[in-house]
């Protein structure tokens, strides 16, 4: 069976067959687990994070604008150019350099 493709402009067109007011309206009380094995001890000594490793120390996303010509030669230095650029920042901020 080949897969359906449709544009945003389609899909928005498309009425769903889903019962939103039903789902909206429903306790946890009204869903069926019955099907869903529990999880073992096994499963959840298994079991492993996915995602951004938790960082002891805490960051703060911001937006800087740089020299197009800087931005490119960080890049061109590899996988992990943000974070040798922090730790640079970092440096120079504990050394009073800034």
């Amino acid at each position: 069976m080949a897969t359906a493709r449709y544009t945003t402009k389609q899909l928005k067109k498309m009425k769903s067959m889903t019962d939103w007011n039903k789902i909206r309206n429903m306790k946890e009380d009204d869903i069926d687990f019955s099907d869903i094995p529990e999880i073992t001890d096994e499963q959840i000594t298994l079991a492993t994070r996915r995602g951004r490793p938790l960082q002891e120390v805490k960051k703060q996303a911001i937006s800087l604008r740089l020299p197009l010509a800087s931005v490119k030669k960080l890049r061109a230095s590899g996988k992990g150019w943000q974070t040798r650029l922090s730790d640079k920042i970092a440096q120079w901020v504990s050394k009073g350099l800034l």
